[in-house]
């Protein structure tokens, strides 16, 4: 039953996001067309549906949707405050999503951005662990040994390391990390657009969480004379912003950040 709601979450979002969203409008208006043909409606929801698109390929779009996301998430984590913070455990949130025998870095994708920021943490806290989390819906073999093959690069002991596997979303990450530290505090890995949401849904579940973003997005974007136009990479951007806001709009109209499985420990 989780797999299916989690399968049918997936499946709403892919029709509300940019690309969907045009998708269903320049159906619709092919089909109101098709069948009304002296109807102007048709061509109204193609036309909204090619606005859509071009103000969600924009440069401009992106970076504002995602700017105020990365700003809340702060600055790169420092180390020696964490270690002030007895903080022990550096949780990465994402994980490895590539079955076949690439390298350990292709294997991450761009999850590889947060590994090397935990790695960087590490190594800079003596007797910390780095906590790698994959997802449980990528069946990997030998997924284990994958994992802990780029930190390990990256000069981080087997030792040092703690590979947990199975969440669907990031509630389901709270979950595998609070059976891991508790209620201690912990640095918090994860890309600065998503740092907000994900901190919320923690502190929920009666986790400590100190967030150590990573991946600026907007600190790389290109310059001001590029932005005038219009790009796919844009699109891409623009969608990461948007999940991220229904993600948070949801929490707060329901109410109720987490399902009874993530109540805080002192609560039961």
């Amino acid at each position: 039953m989780k797999d299916i709601l989690f399968i049918g979450k997936k499946l709403v979002s892919k029709a509300i996001y940019p690309v969907g969203a045009v998708l269903v409008l320049w159906i619709s208006g092919l089909i109101v067309r098709r069948y009304r043909p002296n109807s102007s409606a048709g061509t109204v929801l193609i036309l909204l549906g090619g606005v859509l698109l071009a103000v969600m390929a924009s440069p401009i779009t992106s970076y504002i949707l995602l700017q105020p996301l990365e700003s809340w998430a702060g600055p790169y984590a420092d180390p020696e405050e964490l270690m002030r913070k007895n903080v022990r455990y550096v949780v990465v949130l994402g994980g490895i999503t590539a079955g076949q025998d690439l390298s350990p870095a292709d294997g991450w994708g761009n999850a590889i951005f947060r590994v090397m920021e935990g790695a960087r943490l590490c190594r800079r806290m003596p007797g910390s662990r780095l906590v790698l989390l994959q997802p449980g819906f990528y069946p990997i073999p030998r997924y284990k040994e994958k994992m802990a093959a780029l930190p390990n690069e990256l000069g981080i002991p087997e030792r040092d390391l703690i590979l947990e596997r199975g969440a669907l979303d990031t509630g389901d990450e709270a979950v595998l990390v609070r059976g891991v530290v508790g209620e201690e505090p912990f640095a918090l890995v994860t890309s600065a657009y998503h740092m907000p949401r994900a901190l919320k849904i923690f502190r929920k579940a009666g986790l400590n969480p100190i967030p150590a973003p990573c991946e600026y997005i907007t600190a790389k974007f290109p310059h001001y004379i590029d932005w005038f136009g219009i790009d796919a990479m844009s699109i891409l951007r623009s969608q990461l912003a948007i999940h991220e806001y229904v993600g948070i709009v949801w929490l707060m109209i329901t109410n109720e950040l987490l399902p009874a499985r993530l109540r805080p420990l002192n609560e039961g």
